[in-house]
């Protein structure tokens, strides 16, 4: 199957607690999105096709991944490669654990891509507008080192790192903001 005969799907699916899950991955028609999840333990309940350019590198679609779903993913993974779970059936735990329907499609499309015989970091790759550019690179370092857990670890410090900046920069321009509205309206 290429590339240009799969479409983006944006679904909405009832996993076998009847709880609804909403979501988008790629297939190549809604019968084969049902099997994919299906796989996953999810019934079909209504899917809608989203043509793309170009696939599967179609982040901008995931706007809604957070910082804090991306350090919760790699503390998850870091504990999975501790206990040595293989790596497809960690993206499957986490995935199903997962609440924010962006990341659970993020999740399921890297799980596809390593399926698929893709690295972990070429599988991320793929969305580096979510994942950036260092965290990707620190991935890739790990796999050619062989300390893939280490790689991890320097990820979810990286990542809180980025989160601390940005509520830094938030409260510092806070005040500064609310001084020249007063004076505006003064």
């Amino acid at each position: 199957m290429e590339e240009s005969e799969l479409d983006l799907y944006r679904y909405q699916a009832v996993n076998k607690r009847g709880r609804l899950i909403r979501g988008a991955l790629t297939a190549v028609d809604e019968v084969h999105l049902a099997q994919i999840l299906a796989a996953d333990e999810l019934e079909l309940v209504r899917a809608n096709r989203v043509r793309l350019r170009k696939l599967p590198f179609f982040s901008e679609k995931f706007s809604g991944v957070k910082i804090r779903d991306l350090i919760q993913l790699f503390v998850q993974l870091h504990h999975m490669q501790a206990a040595q779970v293989p790596i497809l059936d960690s993206f499957k735990y986490i995935g199903t654990g997962m609440t924010n329907p962006a990341m659970y499609s993020v999740i399921r499309e890297i799980q596809r891509g390593l399926a698929e015989g893709f690295s972990l970091s070429e599988a991320m790759g793929h969305y580096e507008r979510i994942f950036g550019r260092v965290p990707i690179s620190i991935i890739t370092a790990g796999e050619e080192t062989g300390n893939i857990d280490r790689a991890y670890e320097y990820v979810v410090e990286y990542l809180k790192w980025i989160d601390a900046m940005r509520r830094r920069v938030k409260k510092a321009v806070r005040y500064p903001i609310i001084v020249v509205c007063v004076m505006l309206v003064a």
